[in-house]
């Protein structure tokens, strides 16, 4: 099983169990639910396959040849015209999963949803377009559910129904850096996700207002670093 974890230079790393969670006071305001608990009120009806009538339009696939690649080894296009791809993940029948984040800054505002790409039939379908916070920053695959990252929020989702439920809730995601990748596995069955800080610089400044989130939240500010605790 692959795990990986990125650590950009402003960030915190939180070690979480599964089953039962423990939190940091750091995180004065996390909730962590136990994955096992009542399952969730049912969700309306996933969007039909029409509303991908943008995704891999044309009459071509886009271009390849401005790709340098060694001997042996070659590229193929399989999924385009996305808006702000940015994870992908595969389960263990090989489907592809990819998150479009539904959220940058400057105005846009996309939806952020999780599209499969079939591995037999190579159909491309909406998994999931609800009750997610762009941006989506991460997607992992592990033990038959899709683990999701995106604002302040990790998630479980169901590759059949696209059923959502938050397992982790209230994480500091308010500021210029939120809540991003995620690993999960070892010996003890962990959730690994990186939690970024508000600012680029430990103060708030005028790049911070020009982004806008100051207006809405104007008590956020950096966390000075300390130990969290693993169990």
């Amino acid at each position: 099983m692959k795990v990986h974890l990125t650590i950009n230079a402003v960030l915190l790393v939180v070690v979480l169990i599964i089953s039962p969670f423990a939190m940091d006071p750091i995180f004065d305001e996390v909730f962590a639910l136990q994955i096992a608990s009542s399952p969730p009120s049912p969700q309306p009806p996933l969007p039909s396959q029409l509303e991908l009538v943008a995704t891999n339009s044309g009459s071509s696939p886009p271009p390849i040849n401005h790709f340098n690649l060694p001997p042996g080894y070659r590229i193929e296009p399989i999924i385009w015209n996305l808006t702000l791809p940015s994870s992908v993940t595969f389960d263990e029948k090989d489907n592809m999963y990819v998150a479009e984040a539904g959220f940058v800054y400057g105005g846009l505002v996309p939806t952020p949803r999780i599209l499969k790409v079939d591995n037999q039939s190579k159909s491309i379908s909406v998994l999931v377009d609800r009750n997610l916070n762009g941006p989506i920053t991460d997607i992992e695959f592990y033990d038959g559910k899709l683990y999701v990252s995106h604002r302040g929020i990790i998630s479980t989702v169901e590759p059949k129904s696209g059923l959502v439920k938050d397992i982790i809730l209230g994480l500091p995601s308010i500021g210029d850096h939120h809540n991003n990748q995620i690993a999960i596995g070892g010996p003890n069955n962990r959730i690994y996700f990186g939690q970024g800080e508000a600012t680029n610089s430990g103060i708030v400044g005028e790049d911070n207002f020009k982004l806008g989130w100051t207006k809405v939240a104007p008590t956020v500010h950096d966390i000075p670093a300390k130990n969290v605790p693993t169990f």
